[in-house]
C-alpha cells in the first residue's frame, strides 16, 4: 500500500518518538542503576568509616558521662589529631568539669589556678594526688613531690601508669632532675614488659582493656614506641558503634593509644 506524503511524515514521526522514548528509557534505567550503586545506606557508610573515625564519632555523639580525666585525654588526643570537633568537645567538657567539685585537678585547663595550693595535699586518692601535684609542680618543692613518688606503690598496671603520667607531666613542665629521667625509663620499661606479657591474654572485657589501653597510651605519651600488636589487640575489642564498651573514658584512651602509634588520626 502506497502512503501519501502526509502519511509518510506521520509514520516517520511516530518512529522517531518511539526511538527517542526508548533512548530516554534506557538512560533513565542507567541513571537509576548508577544511583543505586552510589547511594549507600547508613550501615554501609558506617562500615566504610575507619575504626578511628568511628571512635571519634562515638565521643562526639554519646550522652554518657565523661569521667576519670576523659577531658584531659581528649585534649591530648586532639594535640595529635588537630580536629576542630575534638577541640570543641574538650573545651565544652572543661566547662562541665569546672562545675563538678569532684575534679580537683585541671590538667586540661590552662586558665585555672588554685588560690590555695595546699588543698592538693588533702586529696585522699594517691593516684589523683600525685597527678595533681605533677600538674602544679611549679607550686611545690621538688623534695615534696619526690617524697610522694618514693612512697607511691607501683603495680605495673593502674598505679604505675599514673606514676609514668605524672613523671611525664613533670618533665613537660621542666620540674625534674636527672633522677626523674632515669625513673621515667625504669617505669616505662616495666610497663612495656607488662604490656607485652598481657598481649597474649584475652583482654576484651572493660577492666582489662581499660588498663591495657591506658598503659599503651601513657607509654606513647612518655615518648616510647607503640607496638603494632598493641593497636591490633585494642582494635579487636572495638564495638560496632565505634566505642570500646560504650564508655567514653575507655574509648578516649584507646583512640589516644592508636593515634600515638604513627602520630596519625586515621
Amino acid at each position: 500500500m502506497k502512503l501519501s506524503k502526509k502519511g509518510t511524515f506521520v509514520v516517520v514521526g511516530i518512529l522517531g518518538v518511539l526511538f527517542l522514548s526508548r533512548f530516554w528509557f534506557l538512560e533513565k534505567i542507567n541513571f537509576i542503576q548508577k544511583s543505586s550503586v552510589n547511594k549507600k545506606t547508613t550501615p554501609e557508610l558506617a562500615r566504610e568509616m575507619t575504626s578511628f573515625r568511628k571512635g571519634i564519632s562515638f565521643l562526639l555523639t554519646t550522652r554518657k558521662e565523661f569521667v576519670g580525666g576523659s577531658t584531659f585525654i581528649i585534649k591530648k588526643l586532639n594535640e595529635i589529631c588537630q580536629n576542630k570537633e575534638l577541640e570543641v568537645l574538650w573545651k565544652k567538657k572543661i566547662d562541665e568539669d569546672l562545675k563538678d567539685q569532684k575534679f580537683l585537678y585541671r590538667l586540661y585547663d590552662p586558665t585555672f589556678s588554685y588560690q590555695n595550693i595546699s588543698e592538693l595535699e588533702n586529696i585522699q586518692n594517691p593516684n589523683t594526688r600525685l597527678i595533681a601535684k605533677a600538674a602544679y609542680c611549679d607550686k611545690f618543692s621538688y623534695r615534696n613531690i619526690l617524697q610522694e613518688i618514693n612512697s607511691f606503690e607501683r603495680d605495673n598496671a593502674y598505679n604505675s601508669s599514673h606514676l609514668l603520667l605524672a613523671l611525664t607531666i613533670m618533665k613537660e613542665k621542666n620540674c625534674y632532675e636527672e633522677k626523674i629521667t632515669s625513673l621515667i625509663d625504669e617505669v616505662a620499661n616495666e610497663l612495656i614488659q607488662a604490656q607485652n606479657k598481657e598481649e597474649k591474654l584475652y583482654i576484651c572485657n572493660p577492666l582489662s582493656l581499660d588498663i591495657y589501653a591506658e598503659r599503651a597510651a601513657i607509654i606513647g605519651y612518655a615518648g616510647y614506641s607503640i607496638e603494632n600488636s598493641w593497636v591490633e589487640k585494642i582494635l579487636q575489642c572495638q564495638e560496632e558503634n565505634g566505642s570500646w564498651f560504650d564508655d567514653p573514658h575507655t574509648t578516649a584512651l584507646s583512640l589516644w593509644a592508636i593515634a600515638q602509634k604513627d602520630k596519625k588520626c586515621e
